[in-house]
């Protein structure tokens, strides 16, 4: 019968290590739980921000790339015109030139014309002229008299 005892009291102190220990496992897995659930609260507030943030930065984003396309659709516009611009001015600057050169041209061949008609009208006698005028006004007065004139 002492081994018996002796059974029943390493039964006994077994069974007391064993909720000890079991014990010991629960506050770690209560401790653990809180921990997890304090993790998972956590996660779930960063994925709520997160959420919060997608849905209000996406549609400024899509709004400013839609902007930025109209832009640059704008400037290719721009930069169209521009070209067609361009080769108007081109065209100008090609007409005003063959004008500029034709009118040169007109000047160098009639130079001497010129020259020569200015020299003729600088050598008029003027007073000359006046004078004959006037002559011829004093001849013709009696018939304008004649003819009923004043």
């Amino acid at each position: 019968m002492s081994e018996n005892k002796e059974k029943i009291v390493v039964e006994d102190n077994s069974k007391d290590v064993n909720s000890e220990v079991l014990e010991e496992i629960k506050k770690a897995c209560i401790k653990e739980a809180k921990f997890s659930k304090m993790a998972a609260c956590f996660v779930g507030g960063l994925f709520a921000v997160v959420l919060i943030s997608a849905l209000i930065l996406v549609p400024m984003g899509i709004h400013t790339i839609l902007k930025v396309n109209k832009l640059v659709d704008d400037a290719n516009t721009v930069v169209t015109n521009m070209d067609g611009i361009t080769d108007d001015l081109n065209t100008m600057v090609s007409s005003v030139t063959t004008t500029s050169d034709n009118i040169n041209t007109l000047l160098d061949d009639n130079s001497e014309d010129l020259t020569d008609a200015i020299k003729s009208l600088s050598e008029i006698d003027f007073e000359g002229l006046n004078t004959a005028i006037s002559d011829l006004e004093t001849a013709v007065k009696p018939l304008a008299t004649l003819f009923g004139g004043q």
